[in-house]
C-alpha cells in the first residue's frame, strides 16, 4: 500500500500526467457535440460516444508507459528499488497507480461525454437509446478497459525502459499487428482480443464472447503484458 501510495504520488507531481488527464477527458467532447449537432438520429448516439473511449484509452496507455519507462531512462527509479529491492512489487505499484488514474480519467469521460448527450437528447425531444442497464454496462466495460490498457502499458514500459521504443512497441501490438490478425486470421475475428474488447463496449450488439468472458481475457492479456515487463526489469542491469 505505501509503495502504491508513492506512485500516485509522484503521478500527481507530474504536470504531463495532469495534462495527459484532462486531455483524455475533455477531447472526445467536441467531437460529441459535433455528432449531435450533425443528426437528428439518436439511435446510434449511445454507441457513437462509448466508441471515442479509444482516445483516453489510449492516453491511458500513453500515461502509463511515461510514468514508468521514464524513471528508467533518468535512473530515478533506483531510489525506489533501494526502497524496495523486490522489483516486481515496484512495478506493480506503478501499474496499479496508473489504474486508479485511469479509471477515474474514464469515469469522467464516461460522466461528461454520456451526460452531454444525454441532455442534448432529451432536449431534442428524444428518448435516450440504451435502458439503464445498458449504459451501466457500456461505461463500466469502457472504464475498465481504459484501466487495463494502463496496466498494459505499465508493462511495456517496464519491458522497453524507454518512453519512445515503450510507446512504439505498444503501438505496434495494439493497432499492427492487432489489426492484421484481425484482417488476415478469420477465428481471430471472432476470438481475439478486439473481439473481447468489443464485447465489454457494445452492450446492445451480439458477439462470441459474453460480458465477463470478454473481460476476463482483456485482463489476462494486461496482465501477461505486465509480467514481461516485470521479468524483463528483474534481469536488467538498472
Amino acid at each position: 500500500m505505501t509503495l502504491l501510495l508513492v506512485e500516485l504520488e509522484k503521478l500527481r507531481t507530474i504536470r504531463s500526467a495532469w495534462l495527459l488527464f484532462a486531455a483524455g477527458v475533455l477531447m472526445p467532447l467536441p467531437i460529441v457535440i459535433a455528432m449531435l449537432i450533425g443528426t437528428s438520429d439518436y439511435g446510434p448516439v449511445a454507441q457513437n460516444v462509448i466508441d471515442l473511449a479509444v482516445l483516453p484509452a489510449a492516453i491511458a496507455g500513453v500515461l502509463a508507459v511515461t510514468a514508468c519507462a521514464r524513471e528508467f531512462e533518468h535512473r530515478t527509479i533506483t531510489v525506489a528499488l533501494m526502497t524496495e529491492p523486490r522489483r516486481e512489487r515496484v512495478i506493480v505499484a506503478k501499474a496499479g497507480a496508473a489504474a486508479i488514474v485511469s479509471l477515474a480519467m474514464a469515469t469522467l469521460f464516461c460522466a461528461l461525454c454520456l451526460g452531454v448527450a444525454a441532455v442534448w437528447i432529451s432536449s431534442a425531444g428524444g428518448v435516450w437509446p440504451w435502458t439503464g442497464h445498458q449504459t451501466l454496462e457500456g461505461a463500466g466495460g469502457t472504464i475498465a478497459l481504459t484501466a487495463l490498457i494502463a496496466v498494459a502499458g505499465t508493462g511495456f514500459g517496464a519491458l522497453v525502459r524507454h518512453v519512445g521504443g515503450a510507446i512504439t512497441l505498444m503501438a505496434v501490438m495494439y493497432l499492427v499487428v492487432e489489426g492484421v490478425l484481425v484482417a488476415r486470421v478469420p477465428a481471430y475475428h471472432d476470438w481475439g482480443l478486439t473481439a473481447a474488447a468489443n464485447s465489454v463496449i457494445e452492450p446492445t450488439l451480439p458477439h462470441t464472447y459474453a460480458f465477463s468472458a470478454g473481460m476476463a481475457i482483456l485482463l489476462g492479456s494486461s496482465l501477461a503484458y505486465l509480467a514481461l515487463g516485470i521479468a524483463a526489469v528483474r534481469r536488467a542491469d538498472v
